[in-house]
């Protein structure tokens, strides 16, 4: 459903706009990029002004501006998922009230603030564009930031390590694996997917304990995250009875 942006901050916008007919520079949190598509769109159309904007994790777009990153406005979520911004021109901040006009809606009208842990940054991290995307059986490294997209199989074809724990409830479902370093230390490690599918932590053979979960069905782009406690030895992390091709998966240690 398109959101309205309010006639009285176009208003604004459209007065600021007339001291500059430079393009406004959007640097934003990927989980905002729904909420600012139709404010940009609207903002342009109203101030003839053009809004280039960037989307991505907030700690990779904060240290781009911090090297020198043209940014009239850095918008981003904090870990209660409340919208946050930093502008540096007239033009950015009366833009930045009509993107937070806009993802006030549309943060109202979703779950994601509402998961029994904070889960904004890992939903940053999973809908950005950057993921690196990996079949079954490869190894995610160090480095290659927090998230990736993990290609899965048919249930026919998908291999494990060690039987999934749950049986799955679906007939033709997915799954896969992906392996993964041994941790700095052992202790609490979380595990965000971006749909429903039963996750094993395996590690020595063996089970890792899972320590509680929290889940939302009206959280576009994050479904659940689940805590284990993990030893400082390689994991391999299953993934089954899911009912997409690709699932999106965040790994880090608790905050």
């Amino acid at each position: 459903m398109r959101r309205r942006i309010p006639v009285a901050i176009l208003a604004v916008i459209a007065m600021a706009a007339e001291a500059r007919s430079e393009t406004v520079h959007l640097y934003a949190a990927g989980s905002l990029r729904a909420a600012l598509s139709d404010m940009a769109k609207a903002f342009e159309a109203e101030s003839g002004t053009a809004v280039e904007a960037k989307y991505g994790p907030s700690g990779t777009l904060k240290d781009e501006i911090a090297a020198g990153a043209k940014a009239d406005v850095f918008a981003k979520m904090d870990d209660q998922g409340r919208a946050r911004s930093r502008s540096t021109r007239l033009l950015a901040l009366a833009s930045a009230l009509a993107v937070f006009a806009c993802a006030g809606t549309a943060l109202a009208d979703d779950g994601c603030g509402k998961f029994a842990w904070p889960i904004m940054q890992e939903r940053e991290a999973m809908t950005a564009q950057s993921q690196p995307e990996l079949a079954s059986g490869a190894t995610f490294e160090p480095g290659s930031g927090p998230a990736f997209r993990l290609l899965l199989r048919p249930s026919t074809d998908a291999e494990f390590v060690m039987p999934p724990e749950r049986k799955s409830r679906l007939e033709n479902w997915r799954g896969g694996i992906v392996r993964l370093p041994a941790p700095p230390q052992a202790g609490l490690y979380q595990i965000t997917l971006s749909d429903e599918a039963w996750v094993d932590v395996v590690q020595n053979a063996g089970y890792a304990r899972s320590i509680g979960s929290t889940g939302r069905s009206d959280c576009p782009g994050l479904r659940k995250s689940i805590r284990f406690y993990v030893a400082s030895d390689p994991i391999v992390l299953q993934i089954s009875g899911a009912s997409v091709e690709v699932i999106s998966i965040a790994v880090g240690s608790v905050r």
